[in-house]
């Protein structure tokens, strides 16, 4: 029986504040979610979480450091596609999340303050790039190997 390497790298955890939930934002929620098993073994090593979502109607703020996982944004961002949920409060709020219904620019400030230390809150175009320059790597060669 094999048993899981003990000297294996720590997981590291990429912690994202998505400021924007437009088309692009709500498909990266969706393909991280897709991605998340794979992402989370070698040579990747990851875990992917998501402070907070900000957008003009509204904004979803974790209260602790799990409550926003891929499953939970990938849901949400297909309920707003299809226009039956919103992230101003209207809708039921994910367990563990505050949610601001037209966040002033203060509001604004303040989640990306309460952001964990040691995480970077980027703004719209920094996340999807450095979210795409983990992920991309990783789905080209899924696809390669499924050719």
């Amino acid at each position: 029986m094999a048993s899981r390497c003990p000297h294996a790298e720590p997981t590291e955890v990429l912690t994202l504040t998505l400021v924007g939930f437009g088309s692009v934002n709500r498909a990266l929620a969706r393909l991280v979610h897709a991605s998340e098993e794979s992402l989370s073994r070698p040579p990747f090593n990851l875990k992917v979480r998501y402070h907070a979502i900000i957008a003009r109607h509204g904004s979803w703020e974790a209260l602790t450091t799990s409550a926003l996982r891929p499953a939970t944004v990938a849901r949400i961002a297909d309920e707003i596609e299809a226009g039956v949920a919103k992230l101003d409060g209207s809708t039921p709020v994910a367990h563990n999340c505050r949610a601001r219904p037209k966040p002033s620019v203060e509001e604004v400030r303040g989640i990306i303050s309460r952001t964990p230390a040691g995480v970077s809150v980027h703004q719209l175009y920094v996340v999807q790039a450095e979210a795409f320059k983990l992920i991309v790597p990783f789905c080209m060669r899924e696809a390669e190997l499924l050719g």
